[in-house]
């Protein structure tokens, strides 16, 4: 279970205790990414179901969205802003780790989160209660499943940082462990 705390601490804001699991702590939580995605997408969702009762469809969906993003701390939307500064703010990689070592957002960033909210509010408004307590979850349980099955993949950008550090401790077990729970 200190793999499911330390991907609840990781990938939400909400308050748990971790225990000290040494160098398996990474490999240990992204088993357990999926299985938080569909409980924060679950979340998402019956936010918006309730919502969606007594307001417009695009105003709850907009409530829910930014449930979604209150409960992961904008961790997603963060490292979004991150990479699109960096692929379309540079012309050599390493112009893309200096943009990707700088703390703020410029404004492909800027531009990449706003995109994305209106994407994700349209396309929860799209979607009746029902629709939405299936779907979210699914679709975020899969895009937690899909980032681990990418840090086995994909080298790491650096040699430093939390993406490093995950990289070197997945292992295609954990993904197909992620897989088989999303």
């Amino acid at each position: 279970m200190s793999g499911l705390r330390a991907a609840v601490s990781f990938l939400t804001r909400l308050p748990v205790a971790r225990d000290d699991d040494g160098d398996r702590e990474p490999a240990a939580a992204a088993r357990w990414f999926p299985v938080v995605g569909a409980l924060v997408g679950l979340a998402v969702a019956g936010a918006y179901a309730a919502a969606i009762q007594v307001l417009p469809a695009a105003v709850a969906a907009a409530a829910a969205v930014g449930l979604g993003v209150l409960l992961t701390g904008a961790l997603h939307e963060d490292g979004l802003a991150d990479t699109m500064d960096a692929v379309a703010g540079s012309f050599t990689r390493d112009e893309a780790l200096q943009i990707l070592r700088d703390p703020r957002h410029g404004t492909f960033g800027v531009t990449a989160i706003v995109l994305s909210l209106v994407i994700r509010i349209a396309a929860v408004a799209s979607l009746g209660a029902i629709g939405a307590l299936a779907a979210l979850p699914a679709a975020h349980a899969l895009s937690r499943a899909g980032v681990v099955v990418v840090l086995t993949v994909l080298p790491a950008a650096t040699e430093h940082g939390m993406g490093a550090a995950y990289a070197r401790r997945v292992g295609g077990v954990d993904a197909l462990v992620a897989m088989a729970w999303a």
